[in-house]
């Protein structure tokens, strides 16, 4: 199986066999009292309870709650057994001998995959959490103005004192509101960090798990194997082009320029531009004269400090892209920032990380090309 930057795997599946276990076993079933089933090989009995193994596990049931024991015919042990060896691949009972490391690496993937679907969700909620923060500080701050030139308009040596005074404590109110709203974000933003991470784990755990897998094939590729053996490669590969699946690879042609390479990127699904590729930029950044064509008057926007690539820190203008599109690959809440002096001739700003930390990111200089890959696991 060999494993490309597409994250896709090459595969040549068999069907799936599964070996019965050796010796005369018996699958039954178990009516409960309760109104329950439950299926398995009877290992122990007593007068008072019974064991009864479950595929990967056993339990212990009293007599007092069975109803009656329904002994399986041939074939129905037969279809219990494989199942059992199907869905519990990975327990130590199934795993073939010699494959016991592999299997428990395997498993620690399939962890590590939990944990990034679950990060994936929880980006999601926090980019619902962003908008709506968003929009609770637009409103603020519109409110806030207001009060500003009520403030300026009702000064007490013109109006009472106690009008004032409701204005101030208002206006107060307001500000303390807005600088909480600041607070929720750099706690979200954590989150973020924290999901991404788990994320980008697994994304740099898969490929390699599957170099590893691919060596040990290869190693008995021609070799007499059990049906045990076999399933497992099987099984094991199929889940592996199930997990290649969940990404999806957006493929974009770049240009070199003096600055570096040049995509292009259209900004909220209307305006595009040609943007230099900076993984060294904590935020994408555009000219003021691209925020002219944005139709954005950044002294409307709130003013930040920045520290550029050659220590220098300059002032700049904050604000956020619903979406910022490079190809097939899309982001939305993009903080970018405006940045004064001169424009580049051949670029309209830099895409730093607030875009790219969506993707794992891989540049193919003999093709041209800038890959971007994204986890995007079912539901």
């Amino acid at each position: 199986m060999a494993f490309d930057s597409g994250m896709r795997w090459n595969l040549n599946l068999s069907c799936l066999s599964c070996a019965l276990l050796t010796g005369i076993v018996h699958a039954d079933t178990i009516r409960l009292h309760n109104g329950s089933t439950i299926e398995g090989v009877i290992t122990q009995e007593s007068p008072d309870q019974i064991t009864l193994a479950i595929g990967a596990g056993s339990t212990t049931l009293p007599r007092a709650s069975i109803v009656a024991i329904e002994p399986a015919s041939a074939e129905e042990n037969a279809r219990l057994q494989a199942g059992w060896k199907q869905k519990y691949f990975l327990h130590r009972e199934y795993v073939p001998t010699g494959l016991e490391g592999l299997a428990a690496d395997f498993t620690k993937l399939g962890a590590l995959r939990a944990e990034a679907a679950n990060a994936r969700r929880t980006l999601a909620d926090l980019a619902v959490a962003e908008r709506e923060r968003q929009a609770d500080q637009e409103s603020l701050r519109t409110q806030i103005v207001q009060l500003s030139q009520q403030l300026q308009r009702s000064a007490p040596a013109r109006n009472n004192v106690e009008a004032y005074n409701r204005l101030a404590a208002s206006n107060n109110a307001l500000q303390a509101r807005l600088a909480l709203t600041d607070s929720e974000r750099a706690a979200g933003d954590r989150k973020q960090a924290d999901a991404q991470a788990r994320i980008a784990a697994y994304q740099e755990a898969l490929p390699m798990f599957a170099v590893r897998f691919d060596k040990e094939q290869n190693q008995t590729a021609n070799t007499e194997q059990p049906a045990e053996r076999r399933a497992f490669f099987d099984r094991v590969a199929g889940a592996l082009a199930d997990y290649g699946r969940e990404f999806a690879a957006a493929t974009i042609p770049f240009s070199p320029s003096r600055e570096g390479l040049l995509v292009a990127v259209t900004i909220d699904d209307r305006t595009q531009g040609r943007f230099v590729v900076d993984t060294g930029a904590a935020r994408m950044s555009i000219t003021e004269s691209f925020a002219r064509r944005l139709q954005i008057d950044p002294a409307a926007l709130p003013e930040v400090e920045c520290a550029m690539a050659d220590g220098r820190r300059v002032k700049g203008r904050a604000l956020v892209f619903r979406c910022v599109a490079v190809g097939d690959a899309r982001a939305e809440n993009v903080e970018a920032i405006i940045l004064p002096g001169k424009p580049d001739a051949q670029a309209d700003g830099l895409l730093g990380m607030s875009f790219l930390k969506h993707f794992s990111v891989n540049l193919d200089g003999g093709s041209g090309r800038l890959i971007l890959r994204r986890f995007e696991p079912k539901p």
